[in-house]
């Protein structure tokens, strides 16, 4: 009778909590309030915190980004039990400044586990990075995955994959992570897939490899040869549609490709996008997912990038009553995600896009203004983070978020908070593996 009314009493105190980082910091305090707030839907949903609300602003939100600065010039002798060098990370949306968070590392890494680690990809709260572990073999891949906020790490085997070893991940030419809602496996609620392609030195051939923290195991690779005479134009962290097929973005300098590769690495196809390569100034289209199905998109920059338009793959049960007046092309449906600004300075400045935050729907991008989150349903701008300045007077830019690079070591990569996800791995436990110290 006691406990009962005690969990009464905490849940009148929850429910006057309106600020949703006060409550995910109360589901993370004990085993007894994280049952009590995730049993309670009324005081999530009155937060916005519940997927299926239908303004649920706090389900899911760019909380920032990982980078890695540190580039691994001469490989290690042995393992340095000291934090040296772990992926830093830096908040960008100014709304969640209250948590814990600064511009520095937020993996624990007492043990040096996450030494010059490099960040691959994100999701579902869950990071993918490439660890550095003493003595180091180039010629092998060494993975992790891991919960930032929960504590959790999983350390995959090595592939059976030889890499060259005068080049430190420069076989590898794409990665993906994907969670069990993703690929629909089998295996406990926080289950995940990791897939990667690399062109092997025996063959010069891309192959891609997956790997399922259920089984623990490897799947055998397959080949993708019709890669072979083209080259990867966009990020090597693949987009996942709704389907659970990966998707990288190639060209052969005359038209634009994506490489589609199952969850389990089973299949592999080619698909040509509708739009030709730019002779000029707008770069390749940015890949991403759009809709309720979450249906492969792309975003396409024209007008020397003060326009941004949406093309999505027609689905072959998608209804012809529901294209709100889209263009459609070959196959692919066409709206505008911005209008021009009128005249004057403010129509000339342009969108560079940064990121993909796909548990909101919306790509990252940047102006004079700041960082902005570009929904890609409403195509409403909501300003994240404006420029700031220096101790100097000179405007500040972060110049790891905004000067990203998908060719060089310190690959950015962008960091959604999934709040369903993180309520899920407080539950259900832990990757399969330790918890980071």
């Amino acid at each position: 009778m006691a406990d009962a009314i005690l969990d009464d009493l905490l849940l009148d105190i929850f429910a006057l909590l309106a600020d949703p980082v006060d409550l995910l910091r109360c589901a993370g305090t004990c085993r007894r309030w994280l049952r009590l707030l995730g049993n309670d839907r009324a005081i999530l949903r009155r937060a916005a915190l519940l997927p299926e609300n239908e303004n649920a602003r706090h389900a899911s939100f760019v909380l920032g980004a990982f980078y890695q600065n540190s580039f691994l010039v001469k490989a290690p002798v042995a393992l340095e039990k000291t934090s040296r060098f772990p992926p830093q990370f830096r908040r960008i949306h100014a709304t969640w400044r209250r948590l814990s968070m600064g511009s520095t590392s937020i993996i624990p890494n007492a043990d040096g586990l996450f030494n010059h680690a490099k960040p691959l990809a994100s999701r579902g709260g869950l990071l993918l990075v490439r660890l550095l572990p003493a003595p180091l073999d180039f010629g092998k891949l060494h993975l992790a995955v891991c919960h930032p906020l929960v504590g959790d790490v999983h350390v995959l085997p090595p592939p059976a994959v030889d890499l060259d070893h005068d080049r430190l991940g420069g076989d590898v030419t794409g990665y993906a992570l994907l969670t069990r809602a993703d690929h629909h496996g089998h295996g406990p609620a926080t289950a995940f897939r990791v897939l990667f392609t690399a062109k092997t030195p025996s063959d010069q051939l891309v192959h891609a490899y997956a790997y399922s923290s259920a089984s623990r195991r490897w799947s055998a690779p397959i080949d993708c040869p019709d890669v072979g005479g083209l080259t990867m134009s966009g990020p090597p962290d693949g987009v996942v549609d709704g389907r659970g097929t990966v998707h990288w973005l190639y060209t052969d300098h005359a038209c634009y490709y994506t490489l589609d590769v199952s969850a389990d690495a089973a299949r592999v196809s080619l698909t040509k996008l509708p739009i030709p390569v730019s002779s000029g100034w707008e770069g390749p289209p940015f890949l991403c997912t759009a809709g309720r199905g979450k249906a492969l998109s792309f975003v396409n920059s024209i007008d020397y990038g003060r326009m941004l338009e949406l093309w999505t793959k027609r689905e072959q049960d998608d209804d012809d009553d529901d294209d709100h007046g889209e263009e459609s092309f070959e196959g692919w449906l066409r709206c505008m995600l911005t209008t021009p600004q009128g005249q004057g300075p403010e129509a000339s400045e342009y969108f560079g896009i940064l990121g993909f935050a796909e548990s909101r729907g919306a790509i990252l991008v940047h102006r004079d203004v700041g960082f902005l989150c570009l929904d890609l349903e409403s195509t409403e701008l909501e300003k994240i983070r404006g420029r700031e300045s220096s101790s100097s007077g000179v405007d500040w830019y972060p110049g790891e978020l905004s000067l990203r690079s998908w060719c060089t070591y310190n690959h950015v990569v962008f960091y959604d908070m999934d709040w369903s996800s993180y309520i899920l791995h407080l539950l259900y436990g832990s990757l399969g593996g330790t918890t980071m110290k």
